[in-house]
């Protein structure tokens, strides 16, 4: 490409005369990363980018998106086959890929739009990557990040990123408190998206530990619709929170605009930089003794009467941070400034191209 050309491709950026593309594989089941990717899509079209969610099969839509898929429009970069990449775009374009995907990271080497990372998990950061093998090795190195813990650890695993922070929301329309206390009921919600028999052994230890709690209900919305998840949460007076992999789990912000109490692992070194002794009931990182004791020990608090006014104010303070004029801003907060560093990055290349 020589100079006049770059030159075009810096000023269609400046114009904003390019696409952002978000690479998202197709999941039937309900996804917080996939809801949040769409997020912000959506607001970056409302900031005023062209903008589209990008999935690999052709036709295909997320059954359960429902109002947040409004206003989203659709490409497919597959040419009908699942995970196969068959897909073009400009040099002045931006594809931003999933964490975890690294054999698109490799199927989209030659293309020469700017590349991103939209982390929503570090655990499945390496997937797929060999040992010693990081973004760099396939030329991108600006990340989305969606809490600090995370940050850290991509920090720590790989030197040399550009990291922006950038996170989804949470419905306050439709997560908020029921209409009255007393519409709380004694049971408590769990949600098996990783780890079915590491959930279940939480409960059978519970209801060892705490026979006297047998009566105590545990339900799941699994395979239910959105709206049933919603009137889970509202219903049930505790969220059993046992994911231990996840970067910021959406279920315990959903949790705290219900009013539903929330005992959950700690996060360890991934982290819920959100989740504190003043919104949470909390137990030592994978400790499913911990867990079960500190579940047992919320029940009996509550059923005593005994949860402060405080802890229900920081819960629902907490959920109302994540909303979305938050995620508006974040989001296009870090494309502007990626677009800048892109203008800046083709500028120095064309300063030193010869006339």
């Amino acid at each position: 490409m020589n100079k006049q050309e770059l030159q075009d491709i810096v000023g269609k950026l400046k114009e904003r005369d390019f696409k952002i593309y978000y690479l998202l594989p197709d999941f039937d089941r309900p996804s917080g990363g996939m809801m949040f990717s769409y997020q912000h899509v959506k607001a970056l079209i409302d900031g005023g980018y062209n903008a589209t969610v990008l999935h690999t099969k052709d036709g295909f839509t997320l059954p359960w998106i429902g109002k947040y898929g409004e206003g989203v429009p659709i490409e497919y970069a597959g040419g009908g086959k699942d995970d196969q990449i068959n897909f073009t775009s400009t040099l002045q374009d931006f594809i931003v890929l999933p964490e975890g995907y690294a054999e698109w990271f490799r199927a989209f080497a030659q293309t020469p739009s700017k590349k991103i990372i939209n982390c929503q998990n570090w655990y499945y950061v390496l997937n797929g990557m060999q040992p010693g093998e990081t973004f760099m090795h396939h030329g991108i190195k600006d990340v989305l990040s969606l809490s600090q813990p995370q940050t850290d650890y991509l920090k720590l695993i790989m030197k040399g990123l550009n990291i922006k922070y950038a996170v989804g929301y949470i419905d306050q329309e439709v997560f908020k408190e029921p209409s009255h206390w007393t519409e709380k009921e004694p049971r408590v919600m769990f949600v098996n998206n990783r780890d079915q028999n590491k959930t279940m052994n939480i409960i059978k230890t519970f209801y060892a530990i705490h026979p006297y709690f047998r009566w105590i209900r545990f339900d799941t919305p699994q395979g239910e619709s959105f709206d049933k998840y919603v009137e889970m949460m509202q219903k049930c007076a505790f969220y059993l929170h046992a994911d231990d992999v996840s970067s910021l789990g959406t279920a315990p912000l959903e949790a705290y605009l219900c009013g539903t109490l929330v005992a959950g692992w700690d996060g360890g070194h991934g982290g819920y930089d959100y989740m504190k002794p003043e919104n949470t009931f909390l137990a030592p990182n994978g400790d499913i003794v911990s867990l079960a004791m500190v579940l047992g020990q919320v029940i009996t608090r509550w059923l005593d009467c005994n949860i402060s006014d405080e802890m229900y104010a920081d819960m629902k303070k907490c959920g109302q941070k994540f909303s979305k004029e938050h995620t508006h801003t974040v989001v296009n907060k870090a494309f502007d400034e990626l677009v800048v560093e892109r203008i800046q990055e083709l500028e120095n290349i064309i300063a030193r191209m010869p006339e």
